[in-house]
């Protein structure tokens, strides 16, 4: 548990709490927090296609209006969330990743959900996480190493080619996006 008392967890998508799900449907914030460039509707088939999902959460105390949500009975809120899918490119796992579909926070917590999917894959013994970014986040997730890619490459096979970021800008419902993957393979 970070200092702050947030703490970050990753569930599949059975297991995940009812109460969260109210959370996260129902806080107007996270759109806001993702400055307006996501909408509910999104959010909604994100979460519905979803394979796991790691929850930021923070505890209720800390939170000045909290929602009536059922999670206050928990003693917790949702402070970020991202939404993972399970990306099989082939049936080599060296060779397949967590593909993030959705990704939204606040409170300081997007990278301490960035690096609990880094986990989660690890753990599954994939090679890489993707991601498509809106351009307001792309210098986070460079930052957090994550390199510019053409859709469906390997980040891990990628060592001597880099991408620039204007070969990877497309325009995805209105807004413009870039394809981003990060390789979590143990370097030799």
């Amino acid at each position: 548990m970070a200092a702050n008392g947030i703490r970050v967890v990753c569930y599949s998508q059975r297991t995940l709490p009812s109460a969260y799900i109210d959370d996260i449907g129902g806080l107007h914030a996270f759109i806001r927090n993702c400055h307006n460039q996501v909408g509910r509707e999104y959010i909604e088939i994100a979460m519905a296609k979803a394979h796991y999902i790691v929850l930021a959460l923070k505890p209720a105390s800390h939170i000045k209006h909290l929602p009536q949500t059922r999670s206050r009975s928990n003693k917790s809120v949702v402070a970020g969330f991202a939404f993972m899918e399970h990306n099989v490119q082939n049936t080599e796992r060296e060779n397949s990743g967590l593909y993030i579909s959705l990704i939204c926070s606040n409170n300081r917590t997007g990278k301490m959900i960035l690096r609990k999917v880094e986990e989660k894959a690890k753990a599954m013994r994939l090679s890489f996480v993707n991601l498509n970014s809106l351009e307001l986040a792309t210098e986070f997730y460079y930052k957090n190493d994550f390199k510019y890619v053409h859709f469906g490459d390997n980040p891990c096979n990628m060592t001597h080619k880099k991408v620039r970021k204007d070969s990877v800008k497309k325009k995805d419902e209105g807004s413009y996006t870039w394809d981003m993957a990060k390789c979590i393979l143990a370097k030799p």
